[in-house]
């Protein structure tokens, strides 16, 4: 649908949010830590009411939003 282009924020689902979590951590197990905080902040903002996993919690913490 041709809505879906609009820069409105759409709530992911459980597949987004899984499908997130794991490149997330893959990007972190790869070194690469500035990916891995940007594709978190993308996830909170997708969804904000998340529950971070541990591991993504503690990344969150260690790189506070500007």
């Amino acid at each position: 649908p041709a809505e879906a282009a609009t820069a409105e924020v759409v709530a992911f689902s459980e597949e987004d949010i899984d499908a997130r979590v794991a490149h997330i951590r893959s990007l972190m197990q790869d070194d690469q830590q500035d990916e891995a905080v940007a594709a978190l902040r993308e996830l909170q903002q997708g969804a904000p009411d998340l529950t971070l996993p541990d591991d993504l919690h503690e990344l969150a913490q260690q790189n506070p939003a500007s």
